[in-house]
């Protein structure tokens, strides 16, 4: 047998809520430590499915011990092979999870998703020179590097106007947000044909400002006609363990609001 984590909170003491009704019918325990608690679940992994309604009921356990304290959320997937290790985790990192829980105490995760279908493209074009593209096409070395050139300027202007974007979306939230993260990817059409870029924003939002969050977003437009989509309240997983998915272009992640 392996251990599923799904999350980590203050230990609630003796007198501490019983599990969730979600959590029990999964066959969730809780190991404490010093002070913290891990939420765990035995599971086989001979048996393990890593299907979609599999990690959806997952995530309604975190969900459920979300809606009754502060927790450090574990995505789908976080799997121990003793609950010594789990203990050692709790060990391990105590000052660490206990600072975040502190962060995090009172606050939602909200997610914002920007869809430019503009391909990635600027708006601005990045031409070369006639001269320049005469005296290249003498030589293939000159016009690859003259190619690479407008790759790079190209894309510079892309990261700007993104970059605009997302200090847009961050305004339009002033004063209602305690961190920011976020991140910049490929959006996908039909196969693996790239249909735009994607900005992923996420939002960490005390309890007292959720209102007002949502309130605001339904009175934005995007810039440039872009898709915007709204999602939360959630528990906080993108502001407990930072890291970037391969291809994905890392924003800045912790970012203090002041």
């Amino acid at each position: 047998m392996k251990y599923a984590l799904y999350c980590v909170f203050t230990s609630p003491g003796e007198q501490g809520d019983a599990l969730p009704s979600t959590a029990r019918d999964r066959g969730v325990y809780l190991l404490e430590n010093n002070g913290l608690c891990a939420a765990v679940a035995k599971v086989d992994p001979l048996k393990s499915s890593y299907e979609l309604p599999e990690i959806i009921s997952y995530h309604k356990v975190v969900e459920s011990f979300f809606r009754r304290r502060t927790i450090i959320p574990f995505r789908f997937g976080a799997i121990l092979d003793e609950e010594e290790e789990v203990l050692s985790l709790l060990e391990k990192n105590r000052a660490r999870y206990t600072e975040l829980l502190r962060e995090i105490d009172g606050c939602a995760e909200f997610g914002i998703r920007i869809i430019d279908e503009t391909g990635g493209q600027p708006h601005e074009k990045v031409t070369t020179p006639a001269s320049a593209e005469s005296q290249d096409s003498t030589s293939p070395g000159k016009a690859y590097l003259s190619r690479i050139r407008s790759q790079v300027q190209a894309e510079s202007l892309l990261s700007e106007k993104h970059q605009a974007t997302i200090e847009w979306c961050r305004t339009a939230f002033d004063g209602m947000y305690v961190k920011f993260a976020g991140e910049v990817s490929k959006g996908r059409g039909v196969g693996d044909e790239s249909r735009g870029v994607l900005l992923s924003l996420y939002f960490l939002v005390r309890i007292d400002h959720m209102d007002p969050f949502q309130r605001a977003f339904s009175e934005i437009r995007a810039p440039g006609g872009h898709k915007i989509m709204l999602s939360g309240p959630w528990p906080p997983y993108n502001f407990v363990m930072p890291g970037t998915s391969s291809g994905k272009q890392s924003l800045p992640v912790f970012t203090d609001h002041a």
